[in-house]
Formats: C-alpha cells, structure tokens, sequence
C-alpha cells in the first residue's frame, strides 16, 4: 500500500449502487487516497454493472482494474480487459472459460453501515434464544427455487418464519407464499434468534448477497451447492443442500437434531466472514493482488 500513490474513482453519474460505495469506502478506510473523476466511463458508453477504476503507483505506473459487481454469470472480460489490466468479480464460477484469469472477490451487504452494527447483533446471536427453527423471508425474485423452499418449510412441523416479499415489476405469486416485507434490521435481528438461516438464490445465477450478512453476524447458514468460485478455507462454513432443494428437508432435520456440529459450522462462518469477507478483508486481498500483479 506504500507504493500506492492514490485511486482515481467513477463518480456516481452513470451508475448508483451500493456496491460502488461499499468498496470505495472500503479501500478509503486502509488510508488509501480516494479521487473522484467522470472520465473513466468516456470509453464504454454500453457498460452496465462493471466499475473502472485506476491505481495510480508512485512509480507513476497507472493500472487499470474492473470491479465485476454484476449478479449474473456474463460479464465483460473479453471486451475491457488491457495488458496490464485486473478484472475482479463477484459470483465468479468454475464453468466461465475465462475463471482462472479473472479473481474472485466476496459480495457485500445491503446496506453500508452493516458493518458498524454488527456488534450489537453478534451479541443477540451469542444468546441463542431462539424463536424459530427456520427463517427464510425473500425478496419475490424467484418462483422456482425460493418459493419451493417456502413450500417445503411450510409443510412441515418446524416453528418457522418463511415468505416471499412483494418485490417491484414481479410477476404476482399466491397469497400462501406472501409475507409482508421486512424492515431490514428486524429482519437481521430475527435471524439472530433463528436455528436456521435459508439463503436461495433469486436473481440470476447463483446470486445471492444475504449470506454475508447471515455469516457475519455468527448465524447458521443453509445455502444450495454452487460451482461458484470461493475464497480458500471455506469448507464447513455453512450447510448445503442439492441444487434442486431435494434433500432441504432432510438437511433442517438433520441440522435441527445436531446442534453441538450446528453450532461449530456458524462459528466457523463467522471466522470465514472475519478472514474474506469483510470491508478489512477484502481491502487486504485486494491489495495483496495489486501487490503481486504490478
């Protein structure tokens, strides 16, 4: 970071996300020095989802990186990438031809100041008064995979608290699978004091940001198997059911009745979420890339 002489940045003109906060932010707090430019968009007018932002060294040598943050498996390699450049993305999977060259980075959270909060809701986790078995309140995204885990739940005899969402321009879905929607920190707060956190997917792909905030905040995470390319030592960091949700049940029970193995898997989350996933993490990873690629 010593070498680094300052980060010229997009400015919010063409894209607003919280995502182009969130690691802006991110890299400002490691005492890099942030500077806000419009210029950077001037060449890729069709450009959605993709943020361009240059590392300037004090060697003088500028580099130019490409934060993927798009929630589908396409993304834009072959039409930005320069010789010098680096290409980081989200959601990045094994059977994309060009994974090996382009470097995974973790999603983030909704909201920005998550980060700051999560004390307090570590603390309510760390009381393990639970009020539910299993919780899973989505966004109405999906009618596939996340209303047949509201299905399944449903049907069966745990205490539960499980729905879709109303979400804007959706097809509408039946009522018994309608919940109203949440205000996000009670919904956070009702993880907490739930056994069982579901994260299913509901946009595109494999997509889904709830996981993070379910890992670090010490919670128990039930998510579907992906090819998705991870950080290194995430083995036993959350439950994985089949992509088809065929075994979900199976796994709640099984989950439901282990509760010493249960237990472990969430602290091992949140170690995960310590060591990759949060703002001081990812900073740290990005930082050591440029490191090894200047």
């Amino acid at each position: 970071m010593k070498d680094i002489d300052k980060i010229i940045w997009p400015t919010r003109r063409r894209f607003f996300s919280t995502w182009h906060d969130y690691f802006r932010e991110t890299l400002s707090t490691s005492g890099l020095r942030i500077e806000m430019s419009e210029g950077l968009w001037e060449n890729y007018p069709d450009i959605h989802g993709v943020l361009p932002f240059n590392v300037i060294w004090k060697s003088g040598k500028k580099q130019r990186i490409w934060y993927d943050i798009s929630d589908f498996v396409k993304h834009y390699y072959e039409i930005v990438m320069g010789r010098n450049d680096l290409y980081f993305k989200i959601q990045l999977h094994k059977k994309d031809q060009h994974y090996q060259r382009i470097y995974p980075i973790g999603q983030i959270t909704c909201k920005l100041n998550f980060p700051q909060e999560l004390p307090s809701f570590r603390a309510i986790r760390q009381k393990q008064d639970f009020i539910y078995d299993v919780i899973g309140i989505f966004r109405d995204t999906d009618h596939g995979k996340r209303r047949k885990a509201v299905e399944i739940v449903k049907s069966e005899r745990w205490k539960s608290l499980v729905g879709m969402a109303w979400f804007r321009n959706r097809v509408p879905i039946s009522k018994e699978f309608v919940h109203k929607k949440l205000i996000y920190e009670e919904h956070l707060k009702l993880q907490c004091r739930s056994k069982i956190c579901l994260d299913f997917p509901g946009v595109g792909g494999d997509w889904t940001w709830r996981s993070v905030e379910t890992l670090g905040m010490g919670c128990f995470c039930l998510r579907a198997k992906s090819d998705q390319v991870l950080f290194e030592n995430h083995n036993k960091c959350w439950g994985e059911v089949n992509p088809d949700l065929s075994d979900l049940a199976e796994k709640i029970d099984y989950y439901l009745n282990n509760e010493a193995e249960r237990e472990q898997i969430a602290k091992n989350g949140l170690q995960y979420y310590d060591n990759h996933l949060s703002p001081e993490a990812q900073a740290r990873y990005f930082l050591r890339i440029l490191s090894e690629n200047r």
